[in-house]
């Protein structure tokens, strides 16, 4: 969590919690702060599954989507010049 951007954590932090206690499954796109890279979009996906100790384990992945994401925003900047 420490490497979510800060403008991102409460949103990524209450999607967790909601999956969690709803037992849906973990779709968010969020900033990272990358130390070498700089600012990079992840889409993360997982499902919770319930453990028989009271805990959460969860199946997932995540995905490095910067470069979508600058083409979706290079795409838009088009769309507004036309």
């Amino acid at each position: 969590m420490a490497l979510i951007h800060a403008d991102d954590q409460a949103r990524v932090s209450a999607s967790i919690q909601e999956s969690a206690v709803q037992g849906t499954p973990w779709i968010e796109e969020f900033r990272v702060s990358h130390p070498v890279r700089g600012t990079l979009w992840i889409e993360g996906r997982a499902r919770p599954t319930p453990q028989s100790d009271g805990s959460t384990l969860w199946y997932g992945a995540l995905v490095d989507v910067t470069d979508r994401q600058r083409l979706e925003a290079e795409l838009l900047q088009a769309q507004k010049m036309e």
